[in-house]
This record gives structure tokens, sequence and C-alpha cells, in this order.
């Protein structure tokens, strides 16, 4: 029992983390599409370097 609850509390903090991701994604678009398009590669960058990280 305690198993499955730690289990469904790491799935709901994931899920958070992803809604949490997509909203900051769409931020960044918006800003980006405000400041131009110079700024979208260094996000992109930015993102496969965390992404790299891992």
């Amino acid at each position: 029992m305690d198993w499955s609850r730690r289990l469904l509390n790491n799935d709901l903090a994931s899920l958070a983390a992803v809604r949490q991701l997509e909203l900051w994604c769409v931020l960044v678009a918006k800003r980006g599409s405000t400041f131009g398009s110079r700024r979208r590669p260094a996000a992109r960058t930015l993102t496969d370097g965390v992404v790299n990280q891992r």
C-alpha cells in the first residue's frame, strides 16, 4: 500500500513538472515572438544543454 502511494505521488509530481514545463515553453515562445527570432535559438541551445546533461 505504501509503495503504491509513493508511486502515485511520484506520478503526480512528474505530471506537475510536465505541466510547468509546458507553461514555461509557452511563455518562452510568447517572449520569443515579442523579442524577435534572435532569442529562439538561444532558448533552444539552453534546453538542448539541459537535455544533454540528463
